[in-house]
């Protein structure tokens, strides 16, 4: 392989940040095992992604076991980049662990020669940027951040509501961009259901779920406003931007008749979730089924605007449970 195509593929990796971490902890010498450990994942996801980054540098070996490979990708580096790889952790230690984790909760990985070839330029400013919002609210106060490579999270100092989970968490991904996730009961009392209901026959009736919104608190009259055509009726009639909405114009199947059925399929013919209104005006919500985090909402937000007006809200929200302070929040959740 030639200096050349190295670049090429290094370059790729710098824009699959998970990859590129493990990469680099790869050429420090760190055992599969305790790369799973430190980033706490499974160690076969780990063997997984390391088997992966050999596959991309198009190494191969005849021989049974990881070294070889290892061994290879070394080369390859030594010839290339020979300054990115060390042996400082080729000895399997709890020191190298503690140190690797104090690396790594500073959102900084061995081996890279500066932060802006370590991150990709759009994940380091909304992370950046969202960190900074949370600091001018005093939220790290009261809350203890721990940052890697691909994630920022977030929780309490001292558990007042007995909860040791992260409360807020911020991710990055190249194919959405940034996910936040927050506690579902946080969440909840503030969520706009579109529901419909559906006819199984023999006047047996389901509801379905049509989708999750959160309305940007301040932002409803936008967001009622901006409602595309089709959903007039039903969204701006009913002036409602949290609790049940029934696409089918009424919450009881009794009354489903014709013009309401005809008034439903209208609705949900191309119906498309991130073209509802305004996109600065709401959010779409989906359950985070990462990391076991499924007693959390997530959204994606790649607006500055709108990454603003959330985390100042519902940071303050948070801040005001974890501190038994609630006299002034309306319709916090216990």
């Amino acid at each position: 392989m030639n200096k050349q195509q190295f670049e090429e593929i290094l370059e790729k990796f710098k824009k699959a940040p998970v990859e590129f971490e493990v990469l680099c902890l790869v050429l420090k010498g760190l055992p599969n095992g305790e790369i799973a450990k430190s980033r706490k994942s499974a160690k076969g996801t780990i063997s997984k992604t390391v088997s992966n980054i050999y596959e991309k540098f198009g190494i191969k070996s005849e021989f049974p076991g990881d070294q070889p490979q290892r061994d290879k990708l070394k080369d390859l580096f030594l010839q290339h980049k020979p300054e990115w790889v060390s042996n400082d952790f080729s000895v399997s230690t709890d020191e190298n662990i503690k140190q690797l984790e104090n690396i790594t909760n500073k959102g900084l990985i061995p081996l890279v020669p500066s932060d802006e070839e370590l991150v990709p330029e759009l994940e380091e400013e909304l992370i950046s940027f969202a960190i900074s919002i949370l600091e001018e609210i005093g939220f790290d106060e009261i809350f203890k951040m721990k940052r890697a490579l691909d994630f920022v999270g977030y929780k309490p100092k001292i558990n007042i509501i007995a909860d040791k989970r992260y409360q807020l968490f911020l991710e990055y991904s190249s194919n959405l961009g940034l996910s936040v996730s927050i506690n579902k009961n946080i969440l909840e009392p503030h969520l706009l259901n579109l529901k419909y209901w559906v006819d199984l026959g023999d006047s047996n009736w389901n509801t379905e779920i049509a989708g999750i919104f959160l309305v940007i608190p301040g932002k409803e009259n936008l967001f009622l406003h901006s409602l595309k055509p089709k959903y007039w009726n039903i969204l701006e009639i009913e002036g409602k931007t949290i609790g049940d909405v029934y696409l089918n114009d009424q919450e009881n199947p009794e009354y489903y008749d014709n013009t309401t059925q005809e008034t439903t399929k209208k609705c949900l013919e191309g119906f498309n979730k991130s073209d509802l209104s305004d996109s600065e005006s709401y959010l779409n919500i989906n359950e985070n089924k990462e990391f076991n985090f499924n007693y959390t909402w997530q959204m994606v937000i790649n607006s500055r605007a709108v990454l603003k007006d959330f985390l100042i809200y519902f940071g303050k929200i948070l801040m005001n449970i974890q501190s038994g302070d609630t006299s002034d929040i309306d319709d916090i959740p216990f």
